[in-house]
């Protein structure tokens, strides 16, 4: 049975209504001289300190209440052409223009720029515009999808809107609405959120209004190269017919943007920027779609477009193995994650499907895709072992070192500061899955392995307190915790000093001292017994453990090719009973 809707207890406007200051300790808030409205029951409202009631009242698009708000308070809106600076008069933080146009309420932000554009100057302005204020309304409306408001912006061109206007950023209208990819995760200022539907709808209007599909996000802070064209905007979430569109109608799809390592939260830079173009940035946000499609219509021979090189020398796999949740938090749910490591495993499979020797190959830093696959976001967790094992299956050489001299299993562990915080999807108890340790120790890494700077795997590992599962792993295989670095550092030196990452504010000392023991304690027990039985190299657990996932690979491989089988027999017996072949 359907529970019955909820009741309103009190009509949109209560908060302000007489009485309403006795309610809150008996501050009187309001505006003097009075600002009032009427609220839906009748009963009269007065505006506050602040402006909350003309917030309220744009964010529900109410133009009865808005109508009669103006009635008592005409210079709440200010004349054109100054709206900009005289927002600023009455309150800095609370810009009506931005919200309204934000929230998409069309209503209201008619009634305000009609309000705001009446003049008795028998040479009114002629452009209204926002970029003092460092926006403009087409682009703000275009950006949140927004597509009545943007109709209406373009039917009002010019004194609202330019279809080519740029706003301080550098961003036409049909930019902003391609750049869908940085509001996606966003808390929508308006109800049911954002949507990527109505985003591909609005840049379509702009395309037939005559907008072009070559635009360019301008640079900005002295850079002489555009940071994105509109494609490499759409490619990070489009589907394959808006992008066809885009390219029928003269996009470039080999067009170089200007990229910052830190902005995509890449770890190996030696520089600042680098250069890249669209497939490239498919492959970072994992588009399977867009990749599929830009190898198609790129012109080129598909051999050639996925040899293609950056500035950095990487080809579309490093990119696609180096991929980061880039919405900029470095959160990694188990939901995102999932559906990102699906999207992985899709364009590698398909990479390496149109050339399989692209598996080990290595960019201008020695590094080849299994490198970048260690140091990906979520890369610590469960979910993001398909990646790792597809990578191995296909040939990956988890032996290769790069111009570091570290090998993929000292990647998984090593941390440059760059990437977002959380390697697993389980913030508050973060425990590594140790099969993306025997996966690469199947395929050619191992835990004795010296970087240049004299670390081994364990080294870095032992910084991490709440992975002691690894620590127990990687000894078991051989790992020395006695052996120096060229710092003389012991992995029992790094894990005294050792902490809990992002959990850090979470552990108390007591706590952390505990594990940082327990840590300590492992490695010297294990040296201890290695001693006693005059033993090196990989024990006798370790071996039994590998030998085992050496096992399962092997029997997971002989199930798939047996379920290839029976479903090519299925086919031929469903061929045959159909008659389509003659005996």
């Amino acid at each position: 049975m359907d529970l019955p809707p909820l009741q309103e207890t009190e009509t949109p406007y209560g908060r302000f209504t007489e009485g309403s200051a006795e309610r809150r300790g008996g501050f009187d808030l309001r505006l003097q001289p009075y600002v009032t409205t009427t609220d839906e029951d009748g009963s009269i409202v007065y505006e506050e300190e602040d402006f909350p009631l003309l917030w309220t009242i744009i964010r529900r698009d109410d133009t009865r209440a808005l109508e009669q708000y103006l009635v008592t308070a005409q210079w709440a809106i200010p004349r054109a052409p100054a709206i900009p600076v005289g927002l600023q008069e009455y309150s800095a933080d609370l810009d009506y223009f931005l919200f309204a146009a934000q929230r998409g309420a069309l209503g209201v932000l008619q009634m305000l720029l009609a309000h705001g554009t009446e003049s008795n100057d028998p040479h009114p302005s002629t452009e209204i515009r926002f970029k003092d204020r460092g926006y403009e309304l087409l682009n703000v409306a275009a950006r949140w999808g927004h597509f009545d408001m943007v109709k209406f912006l373009l039917e009002n061109q010019p004194l609202y809107a330019d279809l080519h206007g740029r706003d301080p950023k550098g961003f036409t209208p049909i930019t902003s609405a391609a750049d869908f990819y940085s509001t996606r995760f966003l808390v929508a200022p308006f109800p049911g959120g954002v949507s990527s539907i109505r985003n591909e709808a609005v840049i379509n209007l702009l395309l037939d209004r005559g907008a072009c599909a070559c635009d360019v996000v301008l640079p900005t802070g002295g850079r002489e190269k555009s940071p994105d064209t509109l494609l490499t905007l759409a490619v990070r979430w489009a589907g394959p017919e808006l992008l066809k569109t885009l390219i029928e109608r003269g996009a470039d799809i080999h067009a170089k943007v200007i990229k910052s390592k830190w902005g995509l939260r890449f770890w190996n830079e030696t520089g600042e920027t680098f250069e890249a173009d669209a497939l490239f940035i498919a492959c970072t946000v994992a588009n399977f779609n867009a990749v599929e499609t830009l190898i198609d219509y790129s012109g080129v021979d598909a051999i050639e477009i996925i040899h293609s090189r950056d500035s950095r020398g990487s080809l579309p796999i490093h990119w696609a193995t180096q991929n980061a949740l880039a919405d900029g938090s470095g959160q990694c749910s188990a939901w995102l994650l999932r559906e990102r490591v699906q999207n992985i495993t899709s364009i590698i499979g398909h990479l390496l499907d149109l050339d399989p020797t692209t598996i080990n190959a290595q960019d201008n830093s020695g590094n080849t895709p299994l490198h970048y696959a260690t140091r990906a976001i979520g890369r610590h967790d469960e979910l993001y072992s398909p990646v790792l094992k597809l990578l191995c299956d296909r040939g990956g050489d988890s032996s290769i070192r790069n111009n570091k001299g570290q090998t993929p299993l000292h990647t998984l562990f090593k941390r440059d500061g760059i990437e977002p915080r959380y390697e697993t999807t389980d913030e508050y108890a973060p425990v590594i899955d140790t099969s993306a340790i025997f996966t690469l120790l199947a395929h050619g890494a191992n835990a004795t392995d010296v970087d240049d700077d004299g670390n081994t795997p364990l080294h870095y590992v032992a910084e991490i307190l709440h992975y002691a599962n690894a620590v127990s792993v990687l000894l078991d295989s051989g790992a020395d915790p006695t052996r120096r670095n060229l710092n003389q550092e012991t992995a029992l030196h790094r894990a005294a000093r050792g902490h809990y990452r992002s959990m850090h504010w979470r552990i108390t000392a007591e706590e952390r001292i505990e594990a940082q023991e327990d840590m300590m304690q492992r490695g010297s027990v294990h040296d201890n017994c290695v001693k006693k039985s005059g033993m090196r190299g990989e024990s006798v657990t370790f071996q039994r453990r590998k030998e085992h996932w050496v096992d399962q690979m092997a029997v997971e491989e002989v199930e798939k090719v047996e379920k290839v089988e029976e479903v090519e027999e299925v086919e031929v017996v469903e061929v045959v009973e159909e008659g389509r072949v003659e005996a």
